[in-house]
């Protein structure tokens, strides 16, 4: 109630200051000046709420692209330290070869490694920022994997961005310098390996699995018609 009788309250404050403008400047009537001062007040107060209203969706926006909404270590509200590696949803496997493959384009997740950067964006302006890796596009021509493009949240837009990675001059793991960023990157990548299906069964079949254990009717069925399958009885 007292939000409504103060937006009233400066409604009609506004159109009597701009009543009062229009009349002094263009020397109309009283009258005349009253009506075309309330479409721009309307106008104002509109454009004023529109506003406000995008102010409000960027700050949210931002809100939800910061670490804490999508990195598991960062629900605390708090940016990752340099060098501080997040449990990652899926194993790494890094005991397996590359699975072969050509093709450009491609795209991993990260498994939220924090590093340091100097970059240099496209107009050649150097920065300094502390990155928190989320994706990484690269190409692939058989088991070479070629880094492309970062997707990462970077401290410094407060924002999630998308860095070249023949523009990262130079890269800090902790204290120490990333001499090889290739490398770097893939190690930290979950890029297709051989033999990674036969590791840990997904959620799917652990959950089929569950169900069939639960339920032994199922199995004899599925055992049934695999049979009827195979033309024997």
């Amino acid at each position: 109630m007292m939000g409504c009788l103060g937006a009233l309250v400066l409604f009609f404050a506004l159109w009597f200051a701009a009543t009062s403008f229009i009349q002094a400047v263009s020397g109309l009537s009283q009258d005349v000046a009253t009506l075309l001062a309330a479409p721009v007040v309307i106008a104002a107060l509109v454009m004023t709420g529109i506003v406000t209203a995008r102010i409000r969706y960027r700050r949210q926006h931002r809100r939800n692209l910061s670490p804490a909404s999508f990195f598991p270590s960062s629900a605390k509200g708090r940016f990752p330290p340099v060098g501080e590696r997040t449990t990652p949803l899926i194993p790494l496997r890094h005991d397996q070869p590359i699975k072969p493959r050509t093709g450009e384009g491609f795209s991993s997740q990260m498994d939220a490694t924090s590093i340091r950067i100097v970059y240099t964006d496209r107009i050649g302006t150097k920065t300094k920022r502390t990155i928190t890796l989320n994706q990484l596009r690269y190409d692939q021509y058989g088991c070479s994997v070629i880094p492309t493009h970062v997707e990462a949240y970077c401290s410094l837009r407060q924002d999630r961005r998308t860095f070249f990675v023949k523009s990262i001059d130079k890269a800090f793991d902790g204290q120490t310098e990333i001499s090889d960023l290739h490398s770097f990157l893939i190690q930290h990548a979950r890029i297709p390996r051989e033999g990674a299906g036969s590791g840990t069964p997904s959620r799917t079949r652990a959950k089929l699995n569950k169900v069939l254990l639960d339920d032994p009717r199922i199995m004899v069925f599925c055992l049934l018609d695999r049979t009827a399958m195979h033309g024997t009885v």
